[in-house]
């Protein structure tokens, strides 16, 4: 088991990002010349306008940040957070996101109804161990209200030199509070693969970058010469990235036919096939999750579609468009949404999402649910200072996280205790064997070995914890 190993070595990149999320198709320049010959007259009007601007304002405005607000007033026009102009600059960091190389502060945010949300923070970041979660909303930073701002100007107050600190305030639920995150970069893996028991391949990605699709291709054929029957594919937390990359990774379970549908502003929808792909046999369960979206929907929607794997998890995000990277002549880049896209049986998925075919909405318990459909042994991994922690010195687990992990239920029992249902059994665990911290029950090692028949493995930042 090398479970240990790999976190150890993913913990040792130590920086992270904040991206919009978005699905790309090939790089083009297209030819534009007629179509702006069809909008001149509106093309003289706003060159017009800066003109006076930039000569006779009295504030004698900064040429370069009057075009940016000129650009950034038409595509805010569009009401898409998925639509952005990127300098030559902005362009190269953004680059480097989709690769997995970074500075930020290690999430994934999404602009909706003028809030800056919190898609997924990234596996191992700063961000993920100050607590930061799907579904947060990012109400100011640094003190400053970031309300109805867009989301790249809010990513250029959260960004900064590596190592200095930014204050960030989050809503959750009607919980206000303020974090403090210290800037670094990082080197992300996008594929991990790992053998579990009972001849179950593990198998996790983190985004579709340039890559990953070969990465993908090379970490499958390993697992089934070690001797993989079964398949977990894990698109948790995954905010997409390139097309074709979901073209790559659904060319390794489909032989041809429609991946997905695509539809432009025509309304007219188009098929996007594989052809010469492979018939994927065998038993396999994809988790996704709140932060699943876009190419990772792509990869869910048509697995489900084609009958390839059983779905597991919560519904995923919702982003179901298509953008297109456009290099203007003119220098920087334009990201604009061109299509929405459907699933091989053309089901929408834009502000919808895919549904799992077996919710389990506990993220302890996805994991360990996936492996026990495979026929497998139910398992839980925690991680040092959430599910983990140290006490009076000793190590403390969270009781629910585990028990529910592994496939058993806990009931609160007021000013008793906590009554555990596991393997079939009943226990009650007095409340003075617990250590209550943040409206949370934990237990100690030597409790639970006490009161459950399990095995504890710890290395470093990470507990497996599995029924003996």
């Amino acid at each position: 088991m090398h479970w240990f190993k790999q976190r150890s070595q993913k913990k040792r990149f130590t920086g992270f990002i904040i991206v919009s999320i978005l699905v790309f198709t090939l790089f083009f320049s297209p030819n534009i010349s007629k179509a702006l010959d069809e909008f001149q007259e509106q093309i003289d009007i706003i060159s017009e306008v800066y003109y006076y601007i930039a000569a006779y304002h009295v504030s004698d405005v900064d040429k370069e940040e009057l075009m940016a607000g000129a650009i950034e007033g038409m595509i805010k026009t569009l009401d898409d957070p998925y639509t952005t102009y990127f300098s030559e600059a902005e362009y190269r960091e953004f680059e480097g996101m989709l690769n997995s190389n970074f500075t930020g502060i290690g999430v994934y945010i999404e602009e909706k109804g003028g809030y800056i949300v919190v898609q997924a923070p990234i596996p191992g970041s700063p961000a993920e161990a100050a607590g930061l979660k799907a579904g947060d909303i990012i109400i100011k930073v640094e003190g400053q209200d970031i309300t109805n701002m867009p989301s790249e100007q809010v990513i250029n107050l959260i960004k900064g030199p590596e190592g200095t600190k930014v204050k960030i305030t989050i809503k959750r639920a009607e919980q206000i509070s303020d974090v403090t995150i210290t800037r670094q970069r990082i080197q992300l893996p996008s594929v991990e693969a790992e053998m579990l028991d009972q001849g179950i391949g593990y198998l996790r990605l983190y985004q579709f970058g340039e890559n990953a699709g070969q990465e993908v291709q090379q970490q499958l054929e390993k697992l089934k010469q070690q001797g993989m029957k079964k398949l977990i594919f894990d698109l948790r937390g995954n905010p997409g990235g390139y097309l074709n990359t979901s073209l790559d990774i659904l060319e390794n379970f489909i032989v041809d036919g429609p991946a997905l549908y695509v539809k432009d502003k025509t309304g007219v929808l188009q098929s996007v096939n594989i052809s010469n792909g492979t018939n994927w046999d065998l038993p396999t369960v994809v988790l996704i999750d709140d932060g699943s979206a876009s190419a990772a929907e792509i990869v869910a929607g048509a697995l489900k579609d084609y009958n390839k794997a059983t779905i597991m998890g919560t519904n995923s995000f919702g982003k179901g468009t298509v953008q297109q990277l456009i290099p203007l002549d003119a220098g920087g880049y334009l990201k604009l949404t061109i299509e929405e896209y459907m699933t091989p049986k053309k089901k929408q998925v834009n502000k919808i999402g895919i549904k799992p075919d077996i919710l389990v909405e506990n993220p302890a318990a996805q994991l360990s649910s996936a492996i026990k459909h495979l026929g497998g042994k139910s398992i839980f991994i925690g991680l040092q200072g959430k599910e983990w922690i140290e006490a009076n010195g000793q190590d403390y687990f969270s009781l629910r996280a585990v028990v529910e992990a592994l496939d058993g239920s806990v009931k609160w029992i007021d000013k008793v205790g906590v009554e555990v249902t596991f393997k079939s059994q009943k226990k009650i665990i007095p409340l003075s064997e617990l250590l209550i911290k943040n409206q949370s029950s934990y237990i100690s090692q030597e409790n639970l070995i006490k009161y459950l028949p399990v095995k504890i493995e710890k290395e470093q930042d990470i507990v497996l914890i599995t029924e003996k």
